[in-house]
């Protein structure tokens, strides 16, 4: 009885030895299908008016070459087509921040993405979206002045 439990050990120890080389071969060929990579979302605007349209174009990579199929979706609003890299988005008649999704598949791998568009609400461009009182001093100069006088401009150093 124990030479049957070590022969059946063996057996296995060979066993996941040989898978083991056989995933090693498979990466080192390369033939592993890589996903495709969503390099950018970007919208004609993030920032739009209720039933207003904006453009959503999609930059995507695959390092196999293989067909990419697009699938865009938003929890509302509408869109002109779904399954191309451009799209128009018709915003809701409603005030949020909607996000849209991109899921795009290579027929073997998926990747998604999303990107936020503010339906009567500023979604800033930048991010991080705060970047401190002074980059906003540019285009607010009388208001970042009055500011500066106050306790408020201190604060932040108070707590530190």
């Amino acid at each position: 009885m124990n030479h049957s439990k070590q022969w059946i050990k063996l057996g296995v120890a060979a066993l996941a030895i040989s898978s083991f080389a056989l995933m090693g071969c498979e990466e080192s060929t390369g033939s592993k299908n890589k996903a495709p990579e969503i390099v950018s979302i970007t919208a004609s605007s993030t920032s739009i008016s209720q039933a207003a349209e904006t453009i959503l174009v999609a930059v995507v990579t695959d390092a196999d070459g293989d067909t990419i199929e697009y699938s865009w979706s938003a929890p509302k609003g509408t869109f002109s087509s779904t399954d191309n890299d451009t799209v128009t988005w018709t915003s809701p008649e409603v005030v949020e921040i909607i996000t849209i999704e991109l899921e795009v598949n290579d027929g073997i791998n998926i990747s998604k993405s999303t990107i936020d568009i503010g339906v009567d609400v500023y979604v800033p461009v930048v991010q991080p979206y705060y970047m401190g009182a002074e980059a906003c001093s540019g285009c607010h100069s009388t208001t970042y002045a009055a500011w500066q006088e106050t306790n408020h401009a201190d604060a932040a150093s108070a707590i530190l």
